[in-house]
């Protein structure tokens, strides 16, 4: 037999530590599981504040254009038949707003609705001027949900909750209104 040329080398010691000074896998782990964590419960609520962001630069888009429609009809004693007649334009800085006007039987306007359907789906701000209460002679404003998508429709739901801080006057399967005044 042959004698090998044996030197005691160290045994490495057991450690939770690379000797590089690195993490281990399961300490990457846990730090991913909580970002994710944290990522979960933070992303619903910044995205509901981006929709409420977006629903307050919708009502101040929208100002200006029920002032002048007021003016208009104080001036004139009726309604102008398109927003061309009442010389405003839209907001630069608002991106793709969309204005539809509901009337009546006589002709009055009942509703302006405001919205902006690819920022705000199934969400628009109503301005109803016949309507009067004690506090606005001038109509109703109501943040309105208008949804068959559940989805969308619930989103819209809170989001509409938070801006009027209330709970809503009327709420059926595909429509919902918050009043605002």
């Amino acid at each position: 037999m042959n004698k090998m040329d044996t030197k005691n080398i160290p045994c490495p010691k057991k450690s939770a530590k690379s000797p590089l000074g690195g993490f281990t896998l399961v300490e990457l782990l846990v730090v991913a599981l909580i970002i994710a964590i944290l990522a979960a419960v933070a992303y619903p609520q910044y995205r509901v504040s981006v929709y409420r962001a977006r629903f307050t630069q919708l009502q101040a888009a929208a100002r200006p254009i029920m002032l002048s429609l007021e003016r208009y009809y104080m001036q004139n004693g009726k309604h102008p038949d398109s927003l061309d007649e009442l010389d405003i334009g839209k907001p630069a800085s608002t991106p793709s707003i969309q204005i539809v006007i509901v009337r009546n039987a006589e002709g009055m306007i009942s509703q302006v609705r405001f919205q902006m359907p690819n920022y705000l789906p199934g969400l628009y701000y109503s301005w109803h001027p016949l309507e009067t209460n004690d506090r606005n002679l001038k109509g109703r404003h109501y943040c309105t949900v208008e949804s068959s998508d559940s989805a969308k429709y619930n989103l819209a739901k809170k989001i509409c909750r938070e801006v009027s801080g209330r709970e809503p006057a009327n709420c059926g399967s595909i429509v919902c209104g918050f009043p605002m005044d």
